[in-house]
């Protein structure tokens, strides 16, 4: 499964590399990719992962996240 989100304030690679991290810890998730330049994560998991968890574990390190896409 991939989803979407849009991160407003993702401002450099830092950030980018960050929320890898943040989200690779995740049960479930499988790959973050961040993209700080189009402020655009992708999120695979091997399961649905709810998106209140990603977005929820974004906010706990002060990102803001919001769903744009789930395939």
């Amino acid at each position: 499964m991939k989803t979407i989100f849009e991160v407003n304030n993702m401002h450099c690679k830092s950030c980018a590399i960050r929320i890898e991290k943040v989200l690779g810890n995740l049960p479930g998730v499988l790959k973050a990719k961040a993209n700080h330049r189009t402020k655009t994560l992708i999120v695979k998991t091997k399961e649905a992962v709810p998106e209140a968890l990603i977005i929820n574990a974004l906010a706990e390190a002060d990102y803001n996240a919001v769903l744009k896409e789930e395939k």
